[in-house]
Protein backbone atom coordinates (compact mmCIF):
# COMPACT_ATOMS: atom_id res chain seq x y z
CA UNK A 1 0.00 0.00 0.00
CA UNK A 2 2.77 2.44 0.87
CA UNK A 3 4.31 1.76 -2.54
CA UNK A 4 1.07 2.90 -4.16
CA UNK A 5 0.95 6.00 -1.94
CA UNK A 6 4.52 6.90 -2.91
CA UNK A 7 3.63 6.36 -6.57
CA UNK A 8 0.66 8.71 -6.24
CA UNK A 9 2.69 11.53 -4.65
CA UNK A 10 3.72 12.45 -8.18
CA UNK A 11 0.66 14.22 -9.60
CA UNK A 12 1.18 12.89 -13.13
CA UNK A 13 1.49 9.29 -11.89
CA UNK A 14 -1.53 9.72 -9.62
CA UNK A 15 -3.51 11.00 -12.58
CA UNK A 16 -2.37 7.98 -14.60
CA UNK A 17 -3.64 5.59 -11.92
CA UNK A 18 -6.86 7.56 -11.50
CA UNK A 19 -7.47 7.63 -15.24
CA UNK A 20 -7.02 3.85 -15.42
CA UNK A 21 -9.52 3.29 -12.60
CA UNK A 22 -12.04 5.60 -14.27
CA UNK A 23 -11.39 4.02 -17.67
CA UNK A 24 -12.07 0.57 -16.20
CA UNK A 25 -15.39 1.86 -14.88
CA UNK A 26 -16.43 3.35 -18.21
CA UNK A 27 -15.17 0.46 -20.35
CA UNK A 28 -16.76 -2.30 -18.32
CA UNK A 29 -19.47 -0.72 -16.20
CA UNK A 30 -19.36 1.24 -12.99
CA UNK A 31 -16.54 -0.50 -11.17
CA UNK A 32 -17.73 -2.58 -8.23
CA UNK A 33 -15.63 -2.51 -5.07
CA UNK A 34 -15.58 -4.76 -2.03
CA UNK A 35 -15.18 -3.24 1.45
CA UNK A 36 -11.44 -3.97 1.59
CA UNK A 37 -10.91 -2.10 -1.70
CA UNK A 38 -12.90 0.86 -0.38
CA UNK A 39 -10.73 0.89 2.74
CA UNK A 40 -7.62 0.78 0.55
CA UNK A 41 -8.77 3.85 -1.38
CA UNK A 42 -9.48 5.64 1.89
CA UNK A 43 -6.01 4.78 3.14
CA UNK A 44 -4.33 6.04 -0.04
CA UNK A 45 -6.21 9.34 0.10
CA UNK A 46 -5.55 9.79 3.84
CA UNK A 47 -1.83 9.14 3.42
CA UNK A 48 -1.62 11.56 0.49
CA UNK A 49 -3.30 14.20 2.67
CA UNK A 50 -0.76 13.55 5.44
CA UNK A 51 2.04 14.03 2.91
CA UNK A 52 0.37 17.25 1.68
CA UNK A 53 0.10 15.85 -1.84
CA UNK A 54 -2.48 17.21 -4.24
CA UNK A 55 -5.25 14.67 -4.76
CA UNK A 56 -6.93 14.39 -8.15
CA UNK A 57 -10.68 14.15 -8.63
CA UNK A 58 -10.45 10.62 -10.06
CA UNK A 59 -9.58 9.01 -6.72
CA UNK A 60 -12.45 10.83 -5.01
CA UNK A 61 -14.88 9.69 -7.72
CA UNK A 62 -13.77 6.06 -7.31
CA UNK A 63 -14.14 6.32 -3.53
CA UNK A 64 -17.62 7.83 -3.85
CA UNK A 65 -18.70 5.09 -6.27
CA UNK A 66 -17.40 2.41 -3.92
CA UNK A 67 -19.51 3.79 -1.06
CA UNK A 68 -22.70 3.57 -3.14
CA UNK A 69 -22.03 0.07 -4.42
CA UNK A 70 -24.16 -2.84 -3.19
CA UNK A 71 -23.94 -5.38 -6.00
CA UNK A 72 -23.66 -9.16 -5.95
CA UNK A 73 -20.46 -9.12 -8.01
CA UNK A 74 -17.33 -7.08 -7.38
CA UNK A 75 -14.14 -6.42 -9.31
CA UNK A 76 -10.65 -7.47 -8.26
CA UNK A 77 -7.92 -5.47 -10.02
CA UNK A 78 -4.26 -6.51 -10.23
CA UNK A 79 -1.74 -3.90 -11.42
CA UNK A 80 1.82 -4.46 -12.58
CA UNK A 81 4.70 -2.66 -10.84
CA UNK A 82 4.38 0.36 -13.12
CA UNK A 83 0.59 0.63 -12.53
CA UNK A 84 0.11 0.93 -16.30
CA UNK A 85 -1.08 -2.62 -17.02
CA UNK A 86 -3.74 -4.52 -15.16
CA UNK A 87 -5.93 -7.60 -14.97
CA UNK A 88 -9.53 -7.17 -13.88
CA UNK A 89 -11.66 -10.02 -12.52
CA UNK A 90 -15.34 -10.11 -11.75
CA UNK A 91 -16.14 -12.31 -8.76
CA UNK A 92 -18.99 -13.00 -6.37
CA UNK A 93 -18.89 -11.24 -3.00
CA UNK A 94 -19.58 -14.55 -1.28
CA UNK A 95 -17.01 -17.36 -1.34
CA UNK A 96 -19.88 -19.87 -1.49
CA UNK A 97 -22.67 -18.98 -3.87
CA UNK A 98 -25.12 -20.88 -6.08
CA UNK A 99 -23.81 -24.17 -4.71
CA UNK A 100 -20.20 -23.61 -5.76
CA UNK A 101 -16.98 -21.99 -4.54
CA UNK A 102 -15.88 -21.25 -8.10
CA UNK A 103 -17.49 -17.82 -8.41
CA UNK A 104 -14.79 -16.19 -6.25
CA UNK A 105 -11.04 -15.75 -6.59
CA UNK A 106 -9.03 -17.85 -4.12
CA UNK A 107 -5.59 -17.54 -2.58
CA UNK A 108 -3.98 -20.55 -4.25
CA UNK A 109 -4.88 -19.36 -7.75
CA UNK A 110 -3.16 -16.04 -7.00
CA UNK A 111 -0.08 -17.86 -5.66
CA UNK A 112 0.06 -20.28 -8.60
CA UNK A 113 -0.21 -17.44 -11.13
CA UNK A 114 2.54 -15.55 -9.31
CA UNK A 115 4.83 -18.61 -9.26
CA UNK A 116 4.37 -19.46 -12.92
CA UNK A 117 4.96 -15.92 -14.16
CA UNK A 118 8.15 -15.52 -12.10
CA UNK A 119 9.71 -18.96 -11.73
CA UNK A 120 7.72 -21.42 -13.81
CA UNK A 121 8.20 -20.35 -17.40
CA UNK A 122 9.58 -23.78 -18.27
CA UNK A 123 6.12 -25.13 -17.43
CA UNK A 124 4.27 -22.81 -19.77
CA UNK A 125 6.47 -21.50 -22.61
CA UNK A 126 4.98 -22.62 -25.93
CA UNK A 127 2.70 -25.16 -24.25
CA UNK A 128 -1.00 -25.96 -24.44
CA UNK A 129 -2.44 -25.59 -20.95
CA UNK A 130 -5.48 -27.18 -19.29
CA UNK A 131 -6.79 -25.93 -15.95
CA UNK A 132 -9.15 -28.05 -13.85
CA UNK A 133 -11.62 -26.13 -11.70
CA UNK A 134 -10.65 -22.78 -13.19
CA UNK A 135 -12.89 -20.64 -10.98
CA UNK A 136 -12.90 -17.00 -12.11
CA UNK A 137 -10.19 -17.68 -14.67
CA UNK A 138 -7.36 -15.71 -13.04
CA UNK A 139 -4.61 -18.21 -13.85
CA UNK A 140 -5.49 -18.55 -17.52
CA UNK A 141 -5.97 -14.82 -17.98
CA UNK A 142 -2.62 -14.09 -16.31
CA UNK A 143 -0.82 -16.63 -18.51
CA UNK A 144 -2.44 -15.25 -21.64
CA UNK A 145 -1.56 -11.68 -20.65
CA UNK A 146 2.19 -12.41 -20.66
CA UNK A 147 1.95 -14.34 -23.94
CA UNK A 148 4.07 -17.40 -23.13
CA UNK A 149 1.48 -20.13 -23.70
CA UNK A 150 0.24 -21.56 -26.98
CA UNK A 151 -3.35 -22.18 -25.89
CA UNK A 152 -5.37 -22.21 -22.68
CA UNK A 153 -8.33 -24.47 -21.92
CA UNK A 154 -10.23 -23.43 -18.79
CA UNK A 155 -12.63 -26.02 -17.41
CA UNK A 156 -15.18 -26.33 -14.64
CA UNK A 157 -18.17 -28.48 -13.79
CA UNK A 158 -20.51 -25.56 -13.10
CA UNK A 159 -22.26 -23.54 -15.83
CA UNK A 160 -22.41 -20.34 -13.75
CA UNK A 161 -18.65 -20.52 -13.20
CA UNK A 162 -18.04 -20.95 -16.94
CA UNK A 163 -20.14 -17.85 -17.64
CA UNK A 164 -18.03 -15.82 -15.19
CA UNK A 165 -14.84 -17.10 -16.87
CA UNK A 166 -16.15 -16.00 -20.29
CA UNK A 167 -17.10 -12.58 -18.89
CA UNK A 168 -13.64 -12.14 -17.37
CA UNK A 169 -11.92 -13.09 -20.62
CA UNK A 170 -14.00 -10.45 -22.41
CA UNK A 171 -13.03 -7.86 -19.79
CA UNK A 172 -9.33 -8.38 -20.49
CA UNK A 173 -8.99 -9.39 -24.15
CA UNK A 174 -10.45 -8.43 -27.54
CA UNK A 175 -13.30 -10.54 -28.87
CA UNK A 176 -11.12 -12.09 -31.55
CA UNK A 177 -8.63 -13.49 -29.03
CA UNK A 178 -8.40 -17.14 -30.08
CA UNK A 179 -6.09 -18.46 -27.39
CA UNK A 180 -8.89 -19.54 -25.00
CA UNK A 181 -11.24 -22.52 -24.82
CA UNK A 182 -13.82 -22.62 -22.02
CA UNK A 183 -15.36 -26.06 -21.49
CA UNK A 184 -17.69 -27.93 -19.16
CA UNK A 185 -15.70 -30.75 -17.57
CA UNK A 186 -16.68 -32.94 -14.64
CA UNK A 187 -13.93 -34.89 -12.92
CA UNK A 188 -16.08 -38.00 -12.69
CA UNK A 189 -16.59 -38.07 -16.47
CA UNK A 190 -13.27 -37.04 -18.01
CA UNK A 191 -13.26 -37.62 -21.77
CA UNK A 192 -10.29 -36.52 -23.84
CA UNK A 193 -12.54 -36.10 -26.87
CA UNK A 194 -14.31 -33.23 -25.09
CA UNK A 195 -11.04 -31.30 -24.67
CA UNK A 196 -10.53 -29.23 -27.85
CA UNK A 197 -6.75 -28.86 -27.54
CA UNK A 198 -4.62 -31.67 -26.14
CA UNK A 199 -2.70 -30.16 -23.20
CA UNK A 200 1.01 -30.41 -22.54
CA UNK A 201 0.52 -29.61 -18.87
CA UNK A 202 -2.37 -29.56 -16.39
CA UNK A 203 -2.87 -26.97 -13.63
CA UNK A 204 -5.31 -26.78 -10.73
CA UNK A 205 -5.62 -24.37 -7.80
CA UNK A 206 -7.57 -24.60 -4.54
CA UNK A 207 -9.31 -27.80 -5.58
CA UNK A 208 -8.37 -29.85 -2.48
CA UNK A 209 -10.77 -28.74 0.25
CA UNK A 210 -13.55 -31.35 0.23
CA UNK A 211 -12.68 -34.90 1.30
CA UNK A 212 -15.39 -36.31 -0.97
CA UNK A 213 -13.89 -34.61 -4.03
CA UNK A 214 -10.33 -35.88 -3.54
CA UNK A 215 -10.75 -39.30 -5.16
CA UNK A 216 -12.61 -38.00 -8.28
CA UNK A 217 -9.92 -35.33 -8.69
CA UNK A 218 -7.05 -37.82 -8.42
CA UNK A 219 -8.76 -40.25 -10.81
CA UNK A 220 -9.31 -37.42 -13.31
CA UNK A 221 -5.67 -36.35 -13.16
CA UNK A 222 -4.47 -39.94 -13.59
CA UNK A 223 -6.81 -40.54 -16.53
CA UNK A 224 -5.60 -37.38 -18.24
CA UNK A 225 -1.92 -38.18 -17.69
CA UNK A 226 -2.38 -41.72 -19.06
CA UNK A 227 -4.21 -40.38 -22.11
CA UNK A 228 -1.53 -37.76 -22.74
CA UNK A 229 1.19 -40.41 -22.47
CA UNK A 230 -0.61 -42.50 -25.11
CA UNK A 231 -0.73 -39.43 -27.34
CA UNK A 232 3.07 -39.26 -27.18
CA UNK A 233 3.14 -36.24 -24.91
CA UNK A 234 6.60 -36.27 -23.31
CA UNK A 235 6.49 -36.72 -19.54
CA UNK A 236 3.09 -35.11 -18.88
CA UNK A 237 2.52 -33.78 -15.39
CA UNK A 238 0.07 -31.81 -13.29
CA UNK A 239 0.95 -28.90 -10.99
CA UNK A 240 -1.49 -28.16 -8.19
CA UNK A 241 -1.53 -25.33 -5.65
CA UNK A 242 -3.73 -25.65 -2.56
CA UNK A 243 -4.13 -23.51 0.52
CA UNK A 244 -3.52 -25.52 3.70
CA UNK A 245 -6.64 -24.80 5.73
CA UNK A 246 -6.80 -28.31 7.14
CA UNK A 247 -3.64 -30.43 7.16
CA UNK A 248 -5.66 -33.66 7.33
CA UNK A 249 -7.30 -32.85 3.99
CA UNK A 250 -3.92 -32.27 2.33
CA UNK A 251 -2.54 -35.48 3.87
CA UNK A 252 -5.48 -37.49 2.53
CA UNK A 253 -4.92 -36.01 -0.91
CA UNK A 254 -1.24 -37.01 -0.83
CA UNK A 255 -2.15 -40.53 0.34
CA UNK A 256 -4.78 -40.85 -2.39
CA UNK A 257 -2.29 -39.90 -5.12
CA UNK A 258 0.10 -42.64 -3.99
CA UNK A 259 -2.65 -45.24 -3.82
CA UNK A 260 -3.80 -44.44 -7.35
CA UNK A 261 -0.63 -44.62 -9.39
CA UNK A 262 0.66 -41.06 -9.06
CA UNK A 263 3.97 -39.80 -7.68
CA UNK A 264 4.85 -36.40 -6.24
CA UNK A 265 7.93 -35.27 -8.14
CA UNK A 266 8.22 -31.89 -6.45
CA UNK A 267 6.68 -30.13 -3.46
CA UNK A 268 7.19 -26.62 -2.06
CA UNK A 269 5.35 -23.96 -0.05
CA UNK A 270 4.57 -20.25 -0.35
CA UNK A 271 4.02 -18.57 3.01
CA UNK A 272 4.42 -15.03 4.37
CA UNK A 273 5.77 -13.83 1.00
CA UNK A 274 8.45 -16.54 0.94
CA UNK A 275 8.77 -19.48 -1.45
CA UNK A 276 10.17 -22.42 0.52
CA UNK A 277 11.82 -24.81 -1.91
CA UNK A 278 13.73 -27.98 -1.01
CA UNK A 279 17.14 -26.34 -1.42
CA UNK A 280 16.49 -22.65 -0.73
CA UNK A 281 14.02 -19.98 0.29
CA UNK A 282 13.17 -16.96 -1.87
CA UNK A 283 11.51 -13.82 -0.54
CA UNK A 284 8.84 -12.78 -3.02
CA UNK A 285 6.13 -10.12 -3.04
CA UNK A 286 3.29 -11.56 -5.08
CA UNK A 287 2.13 -10.05 -8.34
CA UNK A 288 -1.36 -11.13 -7.23
CA UNK A 289 -1.71 -10.19 -3.54
CA UNK A 290 -4.56 -11.87 -1.68
CA UNK A 291 -5.89 -10.59 1.63
CA UNK A 292 -7.68 -12.82 4.10
CA UNK A 293 -8.60 -12.70 7.78
CA UNK A 294 -6.86 -16.06 8.19
CA UNK A 295 -3.29 -16.44 6.92
CA UNK A 296 -2.57 -19.92 5.56
CA UNK A 297 0.34 -21.28 3.51
CA UNK A 298 -0.10 -22.54 -0.04
CA UNK A 299 1.42 -25.92 -0.90
CA UNK A 300 2.42 -26.92 -4.43
CA UNK A 301 2.52 -30.53 -5.70
CA UNK A 302 3.87 -31.64 -9.06
CA UNK A 303 2.25 -34.97 -9.97
CA UNK A 304 3.45 -37.54 -12.52
CA UNK A 305 2.54 -41.14 -13.30
CA UNK A 306 4.38 -43.78 -11.31
CA UNK A 307 6.95 -45.75 -13.30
Amino acid sequence: MNKIVSFCEDSSQQQLLGDILCMISSRVRRSHFRKSHRNALKYIIEQLEVRHAEIGWQLYICLTNSMMDNTLYVDRIFFDDSFTKYIILQENRSHLSQGTTGLSCWQASCDLANYLLKYGRDYISGNNVLELGAGCGLLGIALAAVGFVKSITLSDGNIDVLNVIRDNIQLNFPKNCGIFNVIFLEWEAINLENIPVLPDIIFAADVVYDLLAIKPLVHAIKKLLIALTKENKTGPYCLLANTIRNQETIDKFVTCTGENGLSIRNCFIYENSIFKFATKNIEDQSLFPFTSSVQCPTIFHELILKD
